[in-house]
């Protein structure tokens, strides 16, 4: 009986194609990511010696204080960090005098490959890579990777550059129209006011019913600190940066024995909210959705450079409260007064 000798080559063919389509499938992926890696290694490696250039090139202010560098903390959420971004570059009125700075903890591709298109096309907007470890957290090591990355960008922003002001932000959240107007203004209390020791674009009171939507450019001093969008000075890192904790950062901030009798200002409205829709829940795992949510934000953009910062110093702002009650009259009350009562067993 006849038997075909090409049954064999005939079944493996068939197995052959698929292999090299997956091989080719596989292998032109892995080449794509290769490059896309490569390229964010490359601004990793060159991140710090490119802005410590540009502070010497045409494109960013000779004179350091007028600029304020942009810090953006991301790590795993692109779609929240490209929206993010998108408003800084759109709202921010000079590449030169707000250089964006953004920090990934860990090593998320998707974040990657947003910040590496951010590098890419806009002016002054460099990358900096925290290698943090990607595996699922419990909460409270949540915190404590949050506090290591803070201070590790931190310690590298400010021993590494120039920078004598950076504005830190978070990649979960939403800007208003003049955010970048009130931290220029908040800079001149920063650096006029010894008793000032940060600028926060965040109220935690700022619910609906607890802020007046009329005063939009109302600011106030508060012992509390905000964060969410907040300045501070190189001056302060040093002095914070080698206490600076291993978890639970913001309330560290808050203790009296950091904060001294010092204060932060903070906006009537918020210039900053929490986007939830990209962002998630957060750190907080939903705890605080319902209030972070509803916290009024402005919708007036202020021209803040109208406004005298001179009024928010702490000596002007004493003075300013001690004149009405140096004018004032003592009121003396008879006894027979101070007893008097309309309650319904009084009057018969």
């Amino acid at each position: 009986m006849y038997r075909c000798r090409c049954n064999g080559i005939i079944y493996i063919i068939p197995v052959i194609i698929v292999f090299i389509y997956t091989y080719s499938y596989f292998f032109g992926h892995l080449r794509s990511a290769s490059v896309e890696d490569h390229i964010i290694n490359d601004m990793d490696g060159s991140i710090i010696s490119r802005l410590k250039v540009s502070l010497n090139e045409s494109d960013v202010e000779k004179d350091d204080s007028f600029v304020s560098a942009v810090l953006v903390m991301a790590a795993k959420r692109d779609k929240a960090l490209q929206n993010h971004l998108e408003q800084l570059v759109r709202l921010r009125p000079s590449s030169k005098k707000f250089p964006i700075i953004i920090s990934q903890d860990g090593s998320n591709f998707s974040v990657s490959r947003v910040a590496s298109h951010f590098v890419q096309s806009y002016n002054n907007v460099s990358y900096m890579h925290h290698k943090g470890d990607d595996e699922p957290r419990a909460l409270s090591k949540n915190y404590a990777y949050i506090a290591e990355h803070y201070h590790w960008a931190l310690d590298k922003l400010f021993n590494e550059t120039k920078y004598d002001f950076v504005i830190i932000t978070e990649d979960d959240l939403d800007i208003a129209n003049d955010f970048f107007s009130y931290f220029e203004w908040g800079k001149q209390v920063l650096v006029a006011d010894q008793t000032v020791w940060c600028i926060s674009a965040w109220n935690d009171n700022g619910l609906p019913s607890l802020v007046n939507s009329d005063s939009a450019a109302k600011i106030w001093r508060t012992d509390f600190f905000p964060g969410l969008g907040w300045m501070l000075t190189r001056e302060l890192w040093m002095e914070l940066s080698p206490k600076f904790p291993k978890i639970y950062w913001d309330d560290w901030m808050r203790t009296k024995e950091v904060r001294g009798d010092r204060s932060c200002l903070r906006p009537e409205m918020s210039r900053t909210a929490h986007n939830m829709k990209l962002a998630g829940k957060g750190s907080s795992g939903g705890l605080y959705k319902a209030f972070l949510s509803n916290i009024a934000v402005s919708s007036t953009a202020v021209d803040f450079s109208l406004l005298p910062y001179e009024n928010m110093l702490k000596m002007i702002m004493i003075e300013n409260f001690s004149k009405p009650y140096a004018i004032a009259c003592l009121l003396v009350l008879r006894p027979s007064i101070l007893h008097t009562s309309t309650h319904p067993s009084h009057t018969g």
